[in-house]
């Protein structure tokens, strides 16, 4: 799951979207039961991946290098887990588009080098994953 001292950063009510879920959400789901107040959304590329998701959380297809910003809506932090390389940089273009922060959990703690962006604040989790952080741009 998210780091703690990540989460704390987000208001009561804000909206959390994990890009390029695949069919997995069991981040989002503890995320639910640790953040109740928050909502939630989940996207993939292939839309059948997406139908096992828990009721609370909103589901639509999305393509990371094609994105249709207008489908996640206001949004404050997009965040991927096992992203791998060639994600990385297209999930934080949208999240710079969307003045929204960004956090990847990188597949195999791969990084991309990501023209544009500042390297990202390291954070551990509180399940020993590493992530790599970026606040909002103002």
């Amino acid at each position: 799951m998210l780091p703690a001292r990540l989460l704390d950063r987000l208001a009561p009510g804000a909206h959390v979207h994990e890009a390029a879920c695949g069919s997995r959400f069991d981040d989002l789901e503890s995320l639910a039961r640790a953040r109740p107040d928050l909502r939630l959304s989940a996207s993939d590329v292939h839309p059948h991946l997406l139908e096992g998701a828990a009721g609370s959380i909103e589901t639509f297809p999305l393509d990371l290098f094609d994105p249709d910003p207008a489908s996640l809506g206001d949004v404050d932090l997009i965040y991927a887990v096992r992203c791998p390389e060639e994600l990385q940089g297209p999930l934080l273009d949208l999240a710079d588009g969307l003045g929204a922060h960004a956090a990847i959990h990188a597949l195999k703690d791969e990084r991309a080098t990501l023209p544009g962006h500042p390297p990202g604040q390291l954070m551990q989790g509180e399940d020993g994953r590493s992530w790599r952080f970026w606040p909002a741009q103002a």
